[in-house]
């Protein structure tokens, strides 16, 4: 607000960064107004045991504990929004309302347990709607006051917009498009086809038009084909169902990646360098982490915080031995490149009877190796899988002898 009452008279670009909203969901009080009956009294202010427990009893499916984790999303945007609003406030007061285009976006949403399979609550490292819809709101001059547009945009549209609405050319080999003629009712659509990109947990690319959504995984080959019109949650996947929109799809996305992707050596190369970095040599991720590090399916899953249980941050799940349908999995940040030491730490939690033959996978450039851990030996240590290379996620599953453990795992690079 200084600066902006210090440059007024002039023109001016201004670009103001919020966090919020942005996990930890821990709005002050007085913006935690949508309480239910959900853990009216529990909030979240961290990832550990105490201030992430509404994050432990989601992730094990109780609905209670992810109602109270919307609520409490819904009290942190309510909080940035008040700081939005002295600022607007704050440009009436000062006369800029009149002159001033502003623009409202944001980088990403947030998933929400809408996929739970696959993501947990504040987890955005997917192409799901959830993430990939954001909000896109401008108001000033040349702006038709609560009009809608609903045609598909992307990020990279939004400076050549601003650019077009003051006057100004946008730059030559600007990828995205001026939506002013979809503000201004001359067109329809601007973009038949957007893209989007994401290289966290795994490098997921996709194509989207008005009414279908395709998304590749560049790992697993992995291809799922969404119809938005009637599925707009994205469950039912279409793709191989005989759909010939799905080779169109294919085909643009594809010719869009060799457009802007850099080389698959390069890439890597990239990836390379940032596992060498003193802080990427070791990573480690446990169930304290949440957010997607590490995922439970399959129900029946137990928590225990007993500190006498020796386990890594305080506490870890479990669950009986059976037929293999419930499983844990750890899954990097970022791609590990080169050769790791992989590791799992475990407590001796008070459940009767460990497995002695449990069972782990460790996932590495599109191959697997297995080995067996004796629960019953090593507790509160690390225990070595193996040795592997270009890791990226170590699952766990219950078909065993007994009861099996979830705690943590590290990856210690070693060699190239």
């Amino acid at each position: 607000m200084p600066w902006l009452d210090q440059h007024r008279s002039e023109p001016f670009f201004l670009f103001v960064l919020f966090l919020e909203p942005h996990s930890p969901y821990n709005p002050p009080s007085e913006d935690d107004i949508f309480k239910t009956e959900a853990y009216p009294n529990e909030t979240n202010t961290g990832y550990d045991l105490k201030r992430g427990h509404l994050f432990r009893l989601a992730m094990m499916g109780d609905q209670q504990a992810v109602q109270r984790l919307y609520d409490l999303y819904d009290g942190k945007i309510h909080f940035g929004d008040r700081y939005v609003g002295e600022l607007m406030d704050h440009m009436k007061q000062i006369g800029l309302s009149d002159n001033t285009l502003v623009v409202l976006t944001s980088d990403h949403g947030e998933m929400l347990y809408s996929h739970p399979d696959e993501f947990l609550t504040f987890d955005h490292r997917s192409l799901y709607d959830p993430v990939m819809h954001v909000p896109l709101i401008m108001a000033g001059p040349r702006m038709p006051k609560g009009k809608v547009v609903d045609a598909i945009a992307s990020n990279v549209d939004t400076a050549p917009t601003i650019l077009n609405l003051v006057g100004l050319p946008a730059p030559s080999d600007a990828e995205g498009h001026s939506l002013l003629p979809l503000i201004e009712g001359k067109v329809k659509s601007v973009n038949k086809y957007i893209y989007g990109e994401e290289d966290v947990i795994a490098p997921l690319r996709s194509v989207r038009t008005e009414q279908y959504k395709l998304i590749e995984n560049l790992w697993t080959g992995k291809v799922q084909l969404f119809d938005l019109s009637h599925d707009p949650a994205e469950t039912q996947d279409l793709y191989g169902s005989g759909l010939a929109v799905q080779a169109d799809l294919l085909q643009h996305l594809h010719q869009w990646m060799v457009k802007n992707h850099a080389s698959l050596q390069e890439r890597m190369a990239e990836w390379r360098r940032y596992s060498q970095d003193p802080w990427a040599r070791e990573q480690i991720t446990d169930d304290q982490t949440i957010g997607g590090h590490m995922l439970i399916k399959g129900g029946g899953w137990h928590s225990d915080e007993s500190t006498a249980a020796a386990s890594y941050g305080g506490g870890c799940l479990w669950t009986e031995g059976g037929d293999g349908t419930r499983t844990a999995t750890w899954r990097v940040d970022n791609p590990l490149i080169g050769e790791y030491k992989v590791y799992v730490y475990y407590g001796h939690p008070a459940v009767g009877v460990l497995a002695t033959n449990a069972r782990f996978t460790i996932g590495s450039d599109g191959k697997e190796g297995t080995t067996t851990v004796d629960f019953t030996h090593g507790s509160g240590d690390w225990s070595l899988l193996g040795t592997f290379r270009n890791p990226r996620s170590v699952g766990l599953t219950n078909a065993a002898n007994g009861a099996v453990i979830a705690d943590a795992v590290k990856f210690v690079r070693v060699g190239e």
